[in-house]
C-alpha cells in the first residue's frame, strides 16, 4: 500500500485541527444534550451529555499521543517517538472496550430484571437531540477517518472509530426512544446488546492493530517492491536485497545493493547516498534507509 506521509510539523498542525474539531463537537453535544435532557425530563439524555463531555478526554489523549510521537529523536530514543501514537490508539481501544461492556451489561440487567425505566413517553426533545447527535458524530467519524487514512495515523483512526461507536450508541438510544413511544421499551435493551457487540469488535480491532504496530514487523509487500525497484533502476546496481520494519506509522529499511567489484570506496559512498536520497524523496513514509554496497 503506497501511503503518503507528510512531515511531522504538517501532521501535527492537521492533527491539532482535527482534535479541535472533535473537542468542539463533543462540547457542543454535551451542552445540547444536557439542555434537551432537562427540558424533556430525560435522565438518559443527561447521562449521554456526561458521556459526550467525557469524550473530550479521548480527543485530548489523541492530541497528546500525536504530539509526543512527532518529537524529534533524542539520546534516549534515537529512533524517534512514533510509537506513542500506538499507545494513544491502545488507550482509546481500552476506553471503547469498557464502554461496550458497560452498555452490554446494563442492557442484560434491564432485560433480566424487566426494568426498562420510567420514560414511557419521552418528549420530542429527546428525539431531536438523538438525531442531531447522530449527524454530528457521523460527520466527526468521516472527518477524522479521512485524515487518519491520509496520514496513516493509528491514533486518528482509533479516534474516528470512537466517534462511530458513539453513533451506534446514539442510534440505540434513538431506537429505545421510538420503542418507548410505541410501547415497546425492550427495544432499547435489544438494540444495546447489538451495539455492545459492534463496539467490542471495533475495540478489539483497534487494540490488535496498535499491538501489531508496536511489534517489529516488515512493511507491506507493495512498499518493499517499490523500494527494490527504485534501487534497481540505477544502472550500476546488479541486484538488491531488503529488510524493513515498521515503527509506528514510519518505516526503517536496510538494503544491500550489489555492484561491480571494480567500484571504488568513494563511488560506493556516493552511490549509497544517492540511492537513499532517491528512496526518501519518492517514499516519504520511509523515515530512514541504510544502503550498503557490496561487490557482486
Amino acid at each position: 500500500m503506497n501511503i503518503k506521509i507528510k512531515t511531522a510539523p504538517d501532521f501535527k498542525a492537521v492533527a491539532a485541527r482535527v482534535g479541535a474539531v472533535g473537542i468542539a463537537g463533543n462540547m457542543f453535544l454535551s451542552i445540547f444534550k444536557a439542555v434537551a435532557g432537562l427540558l424533556s425530563g430525560s435522565g438518559s439524555l443527561i447521562s449521554d451529555a456526561v458521556h459526550s463531555a467525557a469524550d473530550v478526554f479521548s480527543n485530548i489523549v489523541v492530541l497528546i499521543g500525536i504530539r509526543l510521537s512527532a518529537k524529534k529523536p533524542d539520546r534516549e530514543h534515537p529512533y524517534g517517538h512514533e510509537r506513542f501514537e500506538c499507545v494513544a490508539a491502545a488507550v482509546l481501544g481500552i476506553i471503547l472496550l469498557v464502554t461496550g461492556l458497560f452498555i452490554g451489561i446494563s442492557a442484560c440487567e434491564q432485560i433480566l430484571s424487566n426494568d426498562f425505566g420510567s420514560e414511557n413517553a419521552p418528549k420530542i426533545y429527546a428525539v431531536i437531540a438523538a438525531a442531531v447527535s447522530l449527524v454530528i458524530k457521523e460527520f466527526l467519524f468521516r472527518f477524522t477517518k479521512f485524515y487518519g487514512i491520509k496520514y496513516n495515523s493509528q491514533a486518528l483512526l482509533a479516534d474516528a472509530y470512537h466517534h462511530r461507536a458513539d453513533v451506534l450508541a446514539t442510534l440505540g438510544a434513538l431506537v429505545g426512544t421510538v420503542g418507548a413511544k410505541a410501547g415497546m421499551p425492550i427495544l432499547d435493551s435489544i438494540a444495546s446488546i447489538g451495539i455492545c457487540i459492534l463496539i467490542i469488535r471495533t475495540a478489539v480491532k483497534i487494540l490488535f492493530e496498535a499491538a501489531r504496530k508496536m511489534i517489529d514487523r516488515s512493511c507491506d509487500d507493495e512498499t518493499q517492491e517499490n523500494i527494490l525497484n527504485l534501487l534497481k533502476t540505477d544502472e550500476r546496481v546488479f541486484d538488491a536485497v531488503l529488510r524493513t520494519r515498521l515503527f509506528g506509522n514510519k518505516i526503517y529499511a536496510e538494503a544491500t545493493v550489489f555492484v561491480s567489484p571494480d567500484t571504488t570506496v568513494m563511488e560506493s559512498f556516493h552511490l549509497s547516498t544517492e540511492l537513499s536520497g532517491k528512496v526518501n524523496n519518492v517514499l516519504p513514509q520511509i523515515k530512514e534507509i541504510s544502503v550498503w554496497v557490496a561487490p557482486k
